[in-house]
């Protein structure tokens, strides 16, 4: 992401959030419980970012600070580069604009969650989502399968033989829309009631039944579903295709849908699997058969994750400094290598190398409390909660694809699981309150 642009995405992040802190300050009920114990957890990693970057007296090496022991090593052939004082970060640059992303992201879920009241608005949020997903899949299905393959007005230069939408990265782009794929099933599967047909209403009737119902906006959301699809299979990202399968699995366990609407969504998803082999296109599933070469070559990803772990257990505490891999890895990496990595291609791995064993704790405690509630059953829970099911199956999907890439290293991914996490705040509220379960709007609600 541009400088400019992510500039703007931390001011915008910073109103959004002094607006939602003084709606909190006036109402303290408009923040949910639960979003107010999420929180907990980018606070966490704010505070040992700021920790991180607190100066600390060279002479404490027994602490073993990153930092300490760069300028320890400098100072022994340049005696003019020791200092007093230093930070534990090995980067503070770097761990400076790391604050400053994960503060907008915060403040991004902060706003969400005031900003989701009631369950219209978060019905709207999940129709915006789910338009997002189709949008990107779209356009990229349809930029790659022209042959055009740009972005917007910017000839591509990179995954030429993928389609990425609007994003650089085809396994961001297959993130993404794993995210969003649960809100179109979620609409297709649980806008099909409609009413029963009218009595002597005829052709004329049953048309009319039609409209009235919401069984037209079924119909688009399984389009939706099935263009998704299309851009999760073009975008060849195997960890994008288990992290959309895992997000469709989830909805569906979620919503106790049963065995014959499991086996049509089943077909349905194999259609567009059927119309791109007909199309004569590379086959979806032949990077699966290149995985063993691509892990262990010595530029593979198997590599970086066994430096990683190593590098760890020198600063497995507070790490060295959030947003510093590149600087940390660099001097690491075997000069075997010719490929200089910015990323772990782990989140999770990455976390703990920059902010040691609390960061980890951290994320983890975040994703249990945030899916815990969907999947727990309580009496009164009269029936699913389809928009919690379909934030959950977002959720878990990128934290399944975050095993194998840096997905939230993009912008617009955080940004998203912020809203996420946030319609899951709201869900576990209703809970609490035994309010009506968060769910897409059906023809009995209309009535």
């Amino acid at each position: 992401m541009q400088p400019a642009s992510l500039f703007a995405l931390e001011v915008c992040s910073a109103i959004l959030g002094a607006l939602a802190l003084w709606i909190v300050l006036r109402d303290p009920g408009s923040l949910p419980r639960r979003a107010r114990i999420l929180l907990l957890a980018p606070g966490t990693l704010l505070g040992i970012g700021v920790l991180q970057l607190a100066p600390l007296p060279t002479s404490w090496g027994w602490l073993g600070a990153p930092a300490s022991e760069a300028r320890a090593a400098i100072a022994g052939i340049v005696p003019e580069a020791a200092v007093p004082l230093a930070p534990w970060s090995l980067s503070p640059p770097d761990t400076v604009d790391a604050l400053a992303r994960l503060a907008a992201y915060t403040l991004i879920g902060l706003a969400a969650a005031v900003a989701l009241r009631k369950e219209r608005h978060v019905r709207q949020a999940a129709l915006v989502i789910a338009a997002s997903g189709t949008f990107q899949a779209l356009y990229g299905s349809t930029e790659y399968l022209s042959g055009h393959q740009h972005i917007f007005g910017f000839a591509k230069e990179h995954y030429l033989s993928e389609a990425t939408g609007t994003f650089i990265n085809r396994n961001h782009f297959a993130g993404y829309l794993a995210m969003t794929l649960p809100f179109s099933l979620g609409l297709a599967l649980t806008s099909a009631r409609g009413r029963g047909s009218r009595a002597g209403g005829g052709v004329r009737g049953a048309l009319r039944d039609w409209l009235d119902s919401t069984r037209p906006l079924a119909l688009i959301a399984w389009i939706a579903v099935l263009c998704t699809w299309t851009g999760v299979i073009l975008s060849y990202s195997r960890a994008g295709l288990a992290a959309a399968v895992l997000a469709s699995a989830t909805t569906l366990i979620v919503l106790r849908l049963g065995r014959a609407r499991a086996l049509a969504l089943i077909l349905g998803l194999a259609i567009p699997l059927l119309a791109l082999l007909w199309l004569d296109i590379r086959a979806p599933g032949e990077r699966f058969a290149a995985m063993g070469n691509e892990l262990t070559s010595r530029t593979g990803r198997l590599v970086v994750w066994r430096t990683t772990l190593e590098m760890i257990g020198s600063h497995p505490l507070l790490g060295y400094g959030l947003g510093t891999f590149e600087s940390a890895y660099g001097p690491q990496r075997s000069f075997a290598a010719p490929i200089r990595y910015g990323h772990a291609h782990n989140d999770w791995l990455e976390a703990l190398l920059e902010g040691g064993i609390g960061a980890v704790l951290a994320l983890a405690a975040l994703l249990w409390l945030a899916v815990r509630p969907v999947f727990s059953r309580e009496r009164g829970d009269r029936e699913p909660p389809a928009l919690a099911a379909c934030a959950a199956g977002g959720v878990l999907a990128i934290a399944l694809h975050s095993l194998t890439d840096f997905c939230l290293r993009i912008p617009a991914i955080p940004v998203l699981l912020a809203v996420l996490l946030a319609i899951l705040a709201r869900h576990a509220q209703d809970r609490a309150e035994r309010a009506p379960t968060l769910r897409f709007p059906d023809a009995a609600s209309r009535q």
